[in-house]
């Protein structure tokens, strides 16, 4: 069975990231994926917990947050065969626009993240 993580900065967006974990854990576990459910509570903190996913050969990281968490989880993965999705909870977005994933939120995420495609 594929693990992905889940990694969420609760403060993204005004409190908006804790609010899309609440919503997006149970939709990728009810996928039949495993997930590590991680949350960073600072910059370094998602930076250990991204780059100990990558060592531990984790399938995917879903960086649901703004476009702090999401610069941090793209920095780890890059090179090597961990897959990134975007859950955009931010306030601007901007580091999910300019790799062509549009913000949805929860709710609205494509199904790929879901299926644990990133």
């Amino acid at each position: 069975m594929r693990e992905i993580a889940l990694l969420t900065n609760p403060a993204a967006g005004r409190g908006r990231g804790a609010k899309a974990r609440v919503v997006v854990l149970p939709r990728l576990r009810a996928a039949g994926l495993v997930v590590r459910d991680l949350v960073g509570t600072d910059g370094a903190e998602a930076a250990e917990l991204t780059q100990q996913c990558v060592r531990d050969g984790v399938d995917s990281i879903v960086a649901c947050g703004g476009d702090g968490l999401v610069h941090t989880v793209l920095q780890a993965v890059a090179g090597t065969g961990t897959r990134l999705g975007i859950i955009a909870v931010g306030g601007g977005h901007h580091a999910a626009r300019s790799i062509g994933k549009p913000p949805r939120g929860p709710r609205g995420a494509p199904p790929r993240v879901f299926a644990g495609r990133g």
